[in-house]
């Protein structure tokens, strides 16, 4: 968690985005409960909305094994976890 941390203090300079382009996608790969990414998650939503306004679309894609608890990832991306 610290290198994951430690490396989005570069994001907001180093990605480029151009709004007319569609949602601002994120991907999380293996993404279990979404407890492990979840502060990562918040805070580059953050940079984002920073960087490119409060109103840039972001689209959260959760990725994992069809076995994978994909409700309780939901509730938690929603906040009622």
């Amino acid at each position: 968690m610290i290198t994951i941390n430690y490396s989005l203090t570069f994001f907001p300079e180093t990605i480029s985005y151009e709004k007319d382009s569609g949602p601002f996608t994120i991907c999380d790969y293996g993404s279990a409960t979404g407890q492990t990414s979840e502060k990562m998650l918040m805070k580059t939503i953050g940079n984002i909305h920073n960087k490119f306004g409060s109103d840039t679309e972001i689209q959260l894609v959760f990725n994992d094994t069809p076995q994978n608890d994909f409700k309780s990832l939901f509730l938690r991306a929603q906040g009622m976890q």
